[in-house]
């Protein structure tokens, strides 16, 4: 029998009980507090109800599109065709509240990548306070944008494919103000 056998529902279990951690105090601090934020993620993630089965990235993978185009840089094209794909989808408003709502850090949910979710996109985008699922989902597609200027206009996107180390040596050239077009 063991000690999990002697809880009762409801009962604290503190970190001690879930982790055997050896190790200098002000790591263990820093465990802790990384495992307290992923469960608060974890319970605020699983009070939103979603169908994922009318999702249209889940016909799209069944239909043989690699699922790893929702998990590329968010400057990429691949990001961009998985938002295209996003925008058609009947869910996408609850799949971007469910990636708002737990904090969903990577990839691209509801059509918006995770630089923009956060708060932390350049362009149009840059009052929208991190993971606010109401200026979120009044936005189009960060994709469309007219103006060559955002570092999400398709014309400036990069090649990129799912494996490939990411870099991003021309962010110091996308920082200055391009022309219009």
């Amino acid at each position: 029998m063991s000690d999990w056998d002697d809880l009762e529902y409801g009962e604290d279990i503190g970190f001690e009980d879930l982790v055997e951690y050896v190790g200098p105090e002000e790591t263990r601090r820093k465990v802790e507090r990384e495992i307290a934020r992923l469960m608060e993620r974890f319970v605020r993630g699983a009070s939103i109800t979603v169908d994922w089965s009318k999702a249209a990235c889940v016909k799209a993978v069944k239909s043989g599109t690699d699922n790893n185009l929702w998990h590329c840089p968010g400057d990429t094209k691949p990001s961009a065709q998985a938002a295209d794909i996003c925008f058609t989808c009947p869910i996408r408003l609850q799949c971007l509240e469910f990636a708002c709502a737990s904090g969903e850090r990577y990839g691209v949910w509801g059509g918006i990548p995770e630089n923009i979710r956060a708060g932390a996109g350049a362009g149009h985008d840059r009052n929208i306070t991190a993971y606010n699922y109401n200026r979120l989902a009044e936005l189009p597609n960060v994709y469309d944008v007219g103006s060559k200027k955002f570092r999400y206009h398709r014309e400036r996107l990069k090649d990129w494919e799912p494996g490939q180390e990411y870099t991003d040596e021309y962010f110091n050239k996308w920082l200055i103000e391009g022309e219009d077009e």
